[in-house]
């Protein structure tokens, strides 16, 4: 693989932790997918192969108007939040710049959504709206302009927190992206699959060579990347009751962070091995932990039952509306 070797051959490698045989691999693999998405946005940018509907007059330069797709400004949104990843893995920057970051990256396509109240993004939010009594309070389309950041943030962080073993973010992110594409599919908006089941191939691709054993980690990059896909996808069907079901697990991992950080234990990211094979899990408050504290499993058993979790709640979320 061109990229594993680009990236050996300047040291951006780490250590495969839970093997007997420890390995330094490739750091960063998803730049190979950052160059997919920005070679994805160049054909959209430069092509009218999607249907009329995606595009919308916006004043880029002061008496002049462009037509410019709304996928292209998502990939764009997605291409973004994997070069902040990149960013952090090269250069290790802190929290806040991790949130604030993201946010001012989401800026941009919460406003170009925001303007047409015809978007299904738009017509669900504004059902939830009028279901929970704010939408006397918050217009349409300013909850639109502010959900749409803070949704891609929180997705993307999400991703990021809630990965660590062999394959594990690029199969979860994976699996959510597959159930979206069949959640679209099943609301007859299939005319919204194209850049889904695009970067869908593109994902897979990544994660064959991140899939247990991995040859190559998707680093910072990817799941920035990954995260902000699966909230562009949300926005783009307006699947945000879905989502959220889907995401269970992801906030599952988070309050349990979070609970290890009341109790003040010292946040650890890796474990370690245990003799047999199993993972020594420091303790119980991440996701990825907390089986392997309680049981002895391997890390490739416990990346299968977190698969199989968000499965299950992407499977129930298919029972619901929206």
């Amino acid at each position: 693989m061109p990229t594993a070797s680009f990236l050996r051959r300047r040291g951006l490698v780490t250590t495969d932790r839970y093997k007997h045989r420890q390995k330094e691999l490739p750091a960063v693999g998803s730049l190979a997918l950052l160059v997919f998405v920005a070679a994805l946005l160049i054909l959209l940018s430069s092509s009218q192969i999607l249907p009329g509907q995606f595009a919308f007059p916006v004043s880029l330069v002061a008496g002049q108007e462009y037509l410019i797709p709304l996928t292209s400004l998502m990939l764009a949104t997605i291409l973004c939040y994997g070069m902040i990843g990149a960013f952090d893995d090269f250069f290790e920057i802190g929290p806040l710049s991790k949130s604030l970051l993201p946010l001012l990256a989401g800026i941009p396509l919460g406003l170009l959504i925001a303007r047409d109240t015809g978007l299904t993004a738009s017509v669900n939010l504004a059902a939830i709206l009028s279901q929970t009594g704010l939408q006397p309070f918050l217009p349409t389309w300013l909850a639109v302009a502010i959900v749409t950041p803070l949704l891609l943030t929180l997705t993307a962080n999400l991703a990021n927190m809630h990965s660590g073993f062999n394959g594990l973010q690029t199969g979860l992110t994976g699996i959510i992206i597959l159930f979206l594409i069949v959640k679209l599919t099943i609301l007859g908006l299939s005319s919204l699959l194209f850049v889904p089941v695009a970067f869908l191939g593109g994902w897979v691709a990544l994660s064959l060579f991140n899939a247990y054993p991995s040859k190559i980690f998707e680093g910072n990059a990817g799941s920035f990347m990954g995260g902000a896909a699966i909230g562009c996808f949300m926005m783009l069907g307006g699947l945000y009751i879905f989502g959220a079901i889907m995401l269970v697990p992801h906030f599952l991992d988070l309050l349990l962070f979070l609970s290890g950080k009341i109790k003040g234990v010292r946040t650890q990211k890796f474990g370690g091995l245990n003799s047999d094979g199993t993972v020594r899990a420091p303790n119980p408050f991440k996701l990825k932990f907390l089986l392997p504290y309680y049981v002895k499993l391997k890390e490739w058993q416990v990346v299968a039952l977190l698969y199989l979790l968000t499965g299950a709640f992407g499977a129930l979320g298919l029972l619901v509306p929206l």
